[in-house]
């Protein structure tokens, strides 16, 4: 009776040189070629955008001696240090070239733990799926659309060794490359969270995109507090934080935005409306924008130290957008009057801030522009008030 098998499958750490001693001794020509999935980062190729392909190998029993060889060898040599590890990345566009990465902390000792330095990166591949959403239309009604999903991803064995032993508080992350030139590395490097199984294999899924949090208001003694209610004539300040997967650096124009919803047969298409909005730009004026016009400082003139627009008073000296909270997280506030042209009434306020884009990405191959991942803003309603 004969056996068909589709794939040999040959663990990842059966490098090219000893895989071909070891057919030579057994009078076996190697024809492995193209092998992708399996193998560990150093042998591992990259595949052209959203292509996987796999080399069948034609099984022969001299064959299937020599991979049981050379896996027990290759066992030995690496001390049995391979570790299964699968990662998901979800929120990216498609067409990107990226790379899971994993870190260690280079030979800590007793007196020092060591830098957190690269030891893999593994090519991940593009997938598209296409999945029902509902959305609702400016009438109120829902209707199903189709909408593409983009992920990357990639199955493969990373070995944990390192020069002092085996590696600990392994972490991850993910790598989106671009055009690389004398002024950037072409790169942008984003942490992910991960999870280690049972079986001691580890397990990366997650989104990479930029959110904002924790949206409070001061009160007198500089405490954040929550709120439903803003007074006008006077001073407010209110603020949040806002978290970056490619740190806090990377976090520009934080904004605060005041949406009051518009009547349903004046509303446009999204059903409300945005009346005024304060924000700072990545070269640090404050300004207010309301409707199409935007006032900024340095630019326009003050009265009393505040920028007036809009029916907004902003406080340029107390309006801040500090440099570093955490390696991710950045937190912005504004203080800031509304005048009694401000109309009162419900508002929904939005906090949000914006990614740096630092370089044209790799978008099948040719670099380009992009908006590379979505900000979520939080927001709450509240009632503007005399």
């Amino acid at each position: 009776m004969k056996t068909h098998v589709n794939r040999l499958s040959i663990p990842f750490y059966m490098s090219g040189p000893a895989l071909a001693a070891g057919l030579k001794l057994l009078g076996q020509r190697p024809r492995m070629r193209g092998l992708h999935g399996n193998l560990h980062p150093r042998f591992v190729r990259p595949v052209p955008h959203k292509t996987v392909r796999h080399s069948i190998v034609k099984p022969t029993p001299a064959l299937a001696l020599a991979a049981s060889l050379f896996a027990l060898s290759a066992l030995w040599v690496t001390g049995a240090s391979a570790t299964p590890t699968r990662a998901e990345i979800n929120g990216l566009p498609a067409g990107l070239s990226t790379e899971l990465l994993a870190y260690a902390r280079a030979c800590p000792t007793a007196t020092s733990p060591g830098l957190m330095k690269e030891f893999a990166n593994v090519p991940m591949v593009e997938s598209t799926l296409t999945v029902l959403v509902s959305v609702r239309r400016p009438d109120g009604t829902s209707m199903t659309v189709p909408r593409l999903v983009t992920s990357y991803g990639v199955q493969t064995d990373i070995n944990m060794n390192g020069p002092c032993g085996a590696r600990e508080n392994v972490e991850f992350g993910v790598r989106v490359l671009g055009e690389r030139t004398t002024a950037s590395l072409g790169r942008r490097d984003a942490g992910i969270g991960h999870q280690q199984l049972a079986d001691r294999s580890y397990s990366i899924r997650g989104t990479l995109q930029g959110a904002s949090h924790g949206l409070q208001k001061r009160d007198p003694i500089f405490v954040n507090v929550s709120f439903t209610q803003l007074a006008r004539g006077v001073f407010h300040t209110i603020g949040a934080t806002h978290e970056n997967p490619f740190g806090n650096t990377s976090t520009v124009t934080p904004m605060l935005r005041f949406i009051k919803p518009a009547p349903l047969l004046q509303a446009p298409a999204q059903g409300v409306s945005v009346s005024t909005r304060l924000f700072i730009t990545e070269d640090g004026r404050k300004c207010i924008g309301a409707g199409s016009t935007v006032k900024c400082f340095p630019g326009a003139a003050l009265e009393n130290g505040l920028l007036v627009h809009g029916g907004i008073a902003l406080s340029i000296s107390q309006t801040e957008f500090p440099q570093v909270s955490s390696t991710t997280s950045r937190g912005s506030h504004f203080t800031f009057k509304l005048n009694d042209d401000f109309p009162v009434g419900e508002y929904k306020i939005e906090a949000l801030a914006d990614d740096l884009d630092s370089i044209d990405y790799l978008v099948d191959g040719v670099p380009m522009p992009l908006n590379l991942i979505k900000w979520l803003p939080v927001s709450q309603t509240v009632q503007i008030v005399n």
